[in-house]
């Protein structure tokens, strides 16, 4: 994964992952549980979904933060991840089982997607990494006088 920094802003930049989709944005969960007290209305958790008898657990999916220094200046970047729902459901179509419609409180009405589910487990290895991925630093945020 590519990701460019920009002030205190990562974005995600084009990648070749075609079932993952990542956000790293400030936190906050609108709805009851919240991991990080902070101004926006990011999903900081996801609630279980249940089909056919199974029950999928997200908590590897929880919101979470994590520090990294910069490999060659003494600068540190704190990062807070929440994870969009399109990691584990696909855009819905009028052929899909009403039953596997992941419950959201948004128009985005989406399907649960078995096989984005099990990728998603790479989500925490992923982020836990980053450091070790490809990322790009836009120079914003240096020390002074480095």
């Amino acid at each position: 994964m590519t990701f460019l920094i920009q002030g205190n802003t990562w974005r995600r930049l084009p990648s070749l992952e075609p079932f993952l989709h990542l956000e790293i944005r400030k936190l906050n969960n609108p709805m009851n549980k919240r991991i990080f007290n902070l101004p926006d209305n990011e999903y900081q958790f996801w609630k279980s979904f249940e089909h056919s008898g199974k029950t999928f657990n997200f908590d590897h999916l929880k919101a979470c933060r994590h520090t990294f220094k910069h490999p060659e200046r003494p600068d540190s970047y704190t990062i807070y991840f929440t994870i969009s729902h399109h990691v584990f459901t696909k855009t819905s179509t009028e052929f899909d089982p009403a039953e596997l419609k992941y419950p959201i409180p948004s128009k985005d009405i989406r399907t649960f997607n078995y096989e984005r589910y099990q990728l998603s487990h790479h989500l925490p290895e992923i982020l836990r990494t980053l450091p070790e991925q490809f990322c790009y630093h836009a120079g914003y945020g240096k020390s002074e006088g480095k």
